[in-house]
């Protein structure tokens, strides 16, 4: 498993920041955390590294999302 800590600049429309963080709130690999102005962390939970990368390329295509920093990854399990 590979775990990610992830910092999303999100648009700060209000319209398309909501639309944003309700398809969020839908990925079960997601936990998100509370949103401080357009910044929102969030931590990413995934079968593998691969996946991880897969799903930093998905959210960086999401409208609405402007950015997406990495913190931190822990794939020390995906050997």
């Amino acid at each position: 498993m590979t775990v990610s800590a992830l910092v999303l600049t999100l648009d700060p429309e209000p319209v398309s920041r909501t639309r944003v963080l309700e398809r969020l709130r839908g990925d079960a690999r997601l936990c998100l955390g509370d949103r401080v102005l357009d910044r929102l962390p969030v931590v990413a939970m995934t079968t593998s590294c691969a996946a991880g990368d897969a799903l930093f390329g998905e959210l960086g295509a999401i409208e609405g999302i402007l950015k997406v920093d990495v913190v931190a990854v822990d794939f020390s399990e995906d050997v």
